[in-house]
């Protein structure tokens, strides 16, 4: 939330660390499925479907369908 808060504020440049830091959340998860007894790969694929691939899915959909940017 941190890191959101920041680039709304203006700061550049925390696009990677933000993408860093969610796969580093998806192998946490990763761990904390195995030591439950669930597969392992549920839980990371859950989260990288739903904070990496829908926002670039919904990204595709606005550069295909000539929307205007959004006004801030």
């Amino acid at each position: 939330m941190l890191l959101n808060v920041t680039t709304l504020s203006g700061g550049r440049g925390f696009g990677a660390l933000n993408t860093v830091i969610i796969l580093w959340l998806a192998f946490r998860l990763a761990g904390r499925f195995s030591d439950i007894g669930w597969p392992p790969w549920n839980g990371p694929s859950l989260m990288i479907r739903t904070m990496l691939i829908a926002p670039l899915v919904a990204v595709g959909y606005a550069i295909v369908s000539y929307l205007p940017p959004a006004r801030g």
